[in-house]
């Protein structure tokens, strides 16, 4: 109507096929009836120029009004301190209430520009557009995200001080339990490394620096070399800057504490590989970094107590203890494997005659798989013409080894083949030379009767 009063005409045509455009874009990602239903209500909203606007930054609670009821689990606000999930930090929690309405918020997330979606149940009432609310935000676990987020800015600069400055950010994760950090490197980093990244967080933390935000120009950011940012990411031609002092300055939309302080503590928790050339960092702050330093404290003072030795004398402890260790399993193995050869004898009584070959299929108890090799090939010092196959268990799980001795090789039969046939039966396999193999099981429990699958496979080969 506006557009005729003015003289105008509107396509009509042109514009339900750039509307279809638009909502095939939406759900291009999404498998099911009911996501796609939900992409095309957030396309038609952002066609009808419907926003949310993200207060969070300085506000956890606010009264606002529901402009768009998507379905009975996801409502979008006019205002919102709700954080929507991007750069790694995970989406605020928390409730809406109204008259005779309310609604526990579960996730939040942001499907399209100026789209937030806050996800979860309702709790009472029904949802309608221009339904006034009060929405409050989770601050505890809006508090935990604030320092985690944080101390990932800190971490990053102290990678790059005592690692290597041409580290780049290859992923993160900042939850309220703890902080993800991913990051390109080659090789796993050193304790005493990871001991001093740890110190130069918590110095900085201790520092109570002011952590501060600005709006650049994207163009601007780029030729500043001091400023962090993974440039592979889409960004809008001005982009916000966080800032702790010199140490390290970010591209970063997220929501962080007001001075280092605030973190607390810093704790590395673990540092290990991802994917070929990429590490991870997992630490936490606040009081659980306090509480996996009680827990460790807990740990080493037990040890301590139940080996009799000061804090400072458990690595010699637990060294010696470890040789020591080392030394009676080698004492095992030989007493077992001179156990199993002074038995060879009451062996030969249990050879058997299969198709005219000699068949000695036995279990000689509990043997590791190299000692049960020494077995084998002293079995076949005393039987020269035979198929032999010995079994064992070592640490539950079942082993077998076998030979097959050159007359009978040329005759068909093949070692690898047959101990594969046998420890199948045990829920293992394995295989090797025709005249010399090896395999292993599961399930020690059936090595008897897979010991009497070696007949059953020289009937078959040799009938």
């Amino acid at each position: 109507m506006m557009a005729s009063e003015k003289g105008l005409g509107v396509d009509e045509d042109a514009f339900n096929e750039l509307m279809e455009m638009q909502r095939k874009r939406a759900r291009a990602a999404r498998s099911t009836g009911a996501q796609n239903a939900q992409m095309d209500l957030i396309a038609d909203l952002v066609a009808q120029g419907v926003q949310s606007e993200f207060i969070g930054y300085s506000k956890t609670v606010c009264d606002t009004e529901i402009v768009a009821v998507i379905d009975s689990r996801a409502l979008v606000l006019k205002e919102t301190p709700f954080y929507p999930e991007g750069g790694g930090q995970q989406g605020d929690r928390g409730e809406l209430k109204g008259a005779g309405f309310g609604f526990e918020v579960h996730d939040t997330q942001k499907p399209a520009d100026g789209i937030i979606l806050h996800i979860g149940r309702v709790l009472y009432g029904t949802p309608q557009v221009g339904m006034k609310v009060m929405a409050g935000i989770d601050r505890y676990r809006r508090g935990q995200m604030r320092r985690n987020h944080t101390a990932t800015h800190l971490l990053n600069g102290a990678l790059r001080d005592v690692v290597d400055s041409s580290i780049k950010q290859a992923g993160s994760l900042v939850s309220g339990e703890r902080l993800r950090f991913d990051f390109n490197y080659f090789e796993a980093i050193p304790i005493e490394q990871l001991q001093r990244i740890e110190q130069f967080v918590n110095h900085e933390i201790m520092r109570n620096t002011e952590v501060e935000t600005c709006e650049m120009a994207l163009a601007d950011v780029q030729q500043d070399r001091r400023i962090q940012a993974v440039f592979d990411d889409k960004y809008g031609e001005h982009v916000r800057v966080v800032g702790i002092g010199e140490f390290s300055q970010e591209l970063c939309g997220g929501t962080h504490v007001q001075l280092t302080g605030d973190i607390g503590s810093f704790r590395i928790v673990s540092e290990s590989s991802v994917a070929a050339g990429v590490r991870r960092i997992e630490a936490v702050t606040g009081m659980e970094a306090v509480d996996w330093t009680a827990e460790e404290h807990e740990l080493l003072i037990g040890l301590s107590q139940r080996l009799s030795v000061k804090p400072d004398e458990l690595p010699g402890r637990i060294h010696l203890l470890s040789n020591q260790l080392r030394e009676a399993e080698k004492q095992i193995k030989l007493l077992q494997s001179k156990a199993a050869t002074s038995q060879l004898d009451s062996y030969l009584d249990q050879v058997v005659q299969v198709q005219h070959v000699p068949l000695l299929a036995v279990h000689v108890g509990e043997l590791p798989m190299d000692a049960l090799r020494q077995v084998l090939d002293q079995l076949r010092q005393k039987i020269t013409s035979s198929v032999l196959v010995v079994a064992s268990v070592n640490e539950g799980n079942a082993c077998f080894a076998a030979s097959v001795s050159p007359e009978w090789v040329e005759k068909g039969v093949h070692a690898g083949k047959l101990v594969g046939q046998v420890a199948a039966v045990a829920d293992g396999g394995g295989g090797g030379k025709p005249d010399k193999a090896q395999a292993g099981g599961k399930d020690a429990s059936k090595i008897d009767l897979a010991l009497k699958q070696a007949s059953a496979y020289l009937e078959s080969v040799l009938k």
